[in-house]
């Protein structure tokens, strides 16, 4: 950075005078605001008067046929960018007070929308009808709620079948102590699961463990079952590998092993 700059920069810091300021900053601010004011005027009416054109201009014929998309792009805008900044403009002639106004949005919190999906969505499981205010941020809640569901009804199968699982290899190594005893492998960032589906369907099966734990009241009898549960994912884990290994002639291709 140019230190002539910079000294400059600090003078014009050191010598800042707050009245002087405001006498400097106020016109400024009327010309920004009116400038503003102006530009929306303009998009406005040129949104207006396209949409009651069937969305499209044509001046001389021959000539291209021009849309309010067009518009947006001719004057350095695009489209969504405009009518995002139109929607809580209202020009005079159409404004109760007479006056250009800019309406103040009432932002829900994340909480309050999702609690209104959630009420939507269960009035549309009752009755199989869109209730009023339906939303694309309702129907995505409601498939990830939907996806949600699955992963654990698949988890819960899961853990139900790893307890009833029956060996089919004989590793000659165990695999799942010496993964255990490698330094680094409780950093479970390093081997994040790339597939988003997978990292679903591995969270809903640690959820679904946990949950069949603690419905175990006696702390003995919860004991045990983790101990079984451990044994039976050891048994899964070694057989898994060593399958693996006999299809790799012998290698093991596994990063964690590595």
């Amino acid at each position: 950075m140019n230190e002539l700059r910079i000294a400059d920069w600090e003078i014009a810091v050191s010598s800042w005078d707050y009245d002087t300021a405001v006498e400097r900053a106020r016109p400024l601010v009327h010309r920004w605001t009116q400038a503003n004011i102006d530009l929306y005027r303009e998009l406005y009416l040129a949104r207006e008067a396209l949409s009651r054109r069937g969305g499209s201009y044509k001046h001389i014929e021959g000539e291209p046929v021009k849309t309010w998309s067009d518009f947006c792009e001719e004057i350095g805008y695009t489209r969504r960018a405009v009518n995002a900044r139109l929607k809580n403009f209202v020009p005079a002639e159409l404004s109760e007070t007479g006056t250009d106004t800019f309406l103040i949005e009432n932002k829900k919190s994340k909480t309050d929308r999702m609690a209104e999906s959630l009420v939507r969505i269960q009035e549309y499981k009752k009755t199989g009808m869109y209730p009023e205010g339906w939303c694309d941020e309702d129907e995505a809640l409601m498939r990830r709620m939907e996806a949600e569901d699955r992963a654990a009804r698949t988890a819960h199968d899961a853990v139900i079948n790893l307890l009833k699982y029956k060996r089919r290899f004989r590793p000659s190594r165990d695999y799942f102590t010496e993964m255990l005893s490698r330094e680094g492998i409780r950093e479970i960032s390093k081997f994040k699961i790339e597939d988003s589906r997978l990292r679903n369907a591995q969270r809903a099966a640690g959820d679904s463990v946990a949950q069949f734990l603690y419905e175990i009241d006696d702390l003995n009898e919860r004991a045990k079952a983790a101990a079984n549960l451990v044994v039976r994912l050891k048994d899964v884990i070694n057989d898994s590998i060593e399958e693996a290994v006999q299809a790799a002639g012998g290698t093991v291709p596994y990063e964690v092993m590595e």
